[in-house]
């Protein structure tokens, strides 16, 4: 039986070190929505931006699901 979806959600992930010793993306909390990640751009501390910019997301994304509801006239 398959599992159930998570759902979009915030996750912090680490920062990214490349094999020559740069870095690929720095530490922050990132928007999982199943197997896509999307940067907030937000670091250490700024948890609750972090949690404005999922919310803005989830809107956008169900936004774009909902069909819109238009009530048209009898002519």
């Amino acid at each position: 039986m398959p599992r159930a979806a998570k759902g979009a959600r915030l996750i912090w992930r680490k920062k990214s070190i490349r094999k020559d010793g740069t870095v690929r993306s720095p530490a922050g909390w990132w928007i999982r929505d199943g197997t896509n990640l999307y940067s907030t751009g937000c670091g250490n501390g700024e948890t609750a931006r972090a949690e404005e910019k999922l919310a803005a997301y989830i809107d956008k994304k169900l936004a774009k699901q909902a069909p819109e509801r238009t009530r048209g006239k009898a002519v």
